[in-house]
């Protein structure tokens, strides 16, 4: 009986998926605004409909960074300002958005302005001034290595982490940097300089051909930015492309990878309009194109995040009057379309990401998951090959990945904690179930 059960249970998590993949819930912050005027929690659906405010932000306040959706189904973030707007300090907070209840877990000593990710070894990593880690089991802060100001970590597929300092450095222009999180080893890999591009502001992201991309704010041939490259594997640093104020200029975002092989991205700036751009960039031809010069809703200060529907959204600080919007973008036909203009009072100048989640997931995983048997997938988003970590050994344990449709596309068995997958899957959301005898974990995956 207990296996039937299961069964019916899984078979409705997948059948709850398939409605909202066509119309995917996407989750946010605004930096201000709404009842307490510190910023704002929200969830919209990918259509523009639904949209509602879940938390507005009091004692902890001006949120800069992206919600991070942890392993235990949580989001985790970071606000600019702590207690009475304290300016000098931020918290890193925990919100469930199965019952939106919202948690301060720890008050910083300083105000952060990036965004949290979730490291193999389980502990959310982050920076401020400094790096750090946040067991969440432990409810434990620990500051790891000093640095300059920078943004958020990436763990790429040595296990190292590595970051972008704002300034710092032989020429205090900003450096790129690798961490050992398990040696506590900080090591300066590249300085920027006014010629390859300074002062970088998003976050490094890596691609299907193992190298980090990333762009600076400033520098370059034109002095508004550029587009890179950094091969971990030679220690090689490439600049690829230099904005202009025609093409863009000044990005303060990150880059993503789709399935066609090609990144996206924003700047908040410049292009026909001047109020910034979406482009496109092929790293194997190194052609720059723009797919859209923002006008009627402008200025995008983040990045793009690419849905289970197919299309990509992002948020920006104008939009004839409000203030910010959020758009969808189709790659199909180059069309981008305003589906929610920010008032205020429901939130204003959103500058985080957005993120996807399926409530269905939390409220399904209860019901057929051994939590003693967790799993931990990283990178997720994954690009060319994703890590499936148990914190348990197993001896017969069977991986299956099935897509948004709830059908199987791989099966493989399992052998102790590890397993490396080599992605061949379309871009889209697929759901990892690992399963011994009759316990079970399903996990959700983002193949960008």
């Amino acid at each position: 009986m207990k296996i039937k059960i299961i069964f019916f249970a899984f078979l409705f998590f997948f059948a709850t998926r398939i409605v909202s993949s066509q119309n995917p819930q996407l989750w946010g912050m605004a930096h201000s605004g709404g009842n307490d005027t510190g910023g704002t929690i929200f969830k919209i659906n990918g259509d523009g409909t639904g949209f509602k405010n879940y938390h507005h932000f009091n004692n902890g306040a001006l949120p800069y960074g992206n919600l991070f959706q942890a392993s235990d189904g949580n989001f985790y973030g970071m606000t600019q300002s702590g207690y009475g707007f304290n300016s000098s300090k931020g918290i890193l907070f925990g919100f469930n958005p199965n019952d939106s209840s919202f948690s301060e877990l720890i008050e910083l000593n300083y105000h952060p302005s990036g965004s949290l990710i979730q490291a193999t070894d389980g502990k959310l990593w982050g920076m401020g001034d400094s790096i750090f880690n946040y067991d969440i089991s432990a409810n434990n802060y620990a500051s790891q290595s000093n640095c300059d100001w920078g943004n958020s970590l990436i763990q790429a597929t040595d296990g190292k982490l590595y970051g972008m300092n704002e300034s710092g450095g032989i020429n205090n222009e900003g450096v790129i940097f690798s961490y050992d999180p398990i040696g506590g080893v900080y090591t300066d890999l590249f300085d920027f300089d006014t010629v390859n591009g300074r002062r970088p502001n998003g976050n490094l992201m890596q691609a299907a051909n193992g190298k980090l991309y990333g762009m600076t704010q400033y520098g370059g041939m034109h002095t508004v930015g550029v587009i890179f490259d950094y091969d971990i594997s030679t220690n090689v640093f490439t600049k690829l492309y230099d904005f202009n104020y025609n093409d863009g200029r000044g990005p303060w975002g990150s880059l993503i990878q789709l399935s066609n092989g090609k990144l996206y991205g924003l700047t908040p700036l410049g292009g026909a309009n001047l109020g910034g751009v979406l482009f496109s960039f092929d790293p194997l031809t190194n052609i720059y194109s723009v797919l859209f010069n923002f006008n009627d809703f402008s200025s995008p200060q983040g990045s793009l995040m690419h849905a289970s529907n197919g299309k990509l959204y992002g948020m920006t600080w104008a939009s004839n009057g409000y203030e910010g919007a959020i758009f969808s973008f189709d790659t199909s036909g180059n069309i981008c379309t305003n589906i929610f203009n920010f008032d205020f009072i429901n939130g204003a100048y959103p500058y985080g990401d957005l993120i996807e989640m399926d409530s269905s997931l939390i409220n399904t995983v209860n019901h057929i998951v051994d939590s003693k048997n967790s799993v931990i997938i990283y990178p997720n988003p994954a690009e060319n090959t994703f890590i499936i970590n148990l914190k348990t050994e197993v001896r017969n344990a069977r991986v299956e990945i099935f897509n948004s449709l709830g059908e199987k596309v791989y099966s493989t068995a399992m052998i102790g904690k590890q397993q490396t997958i080599y992605n061949t899957f379309h871009s889209g959301i697929y759901f990892v179930k690992v399963s011994e005898g009759e316990k079970h974990f399903i996990e959700k995956l983002i193949v960008q």
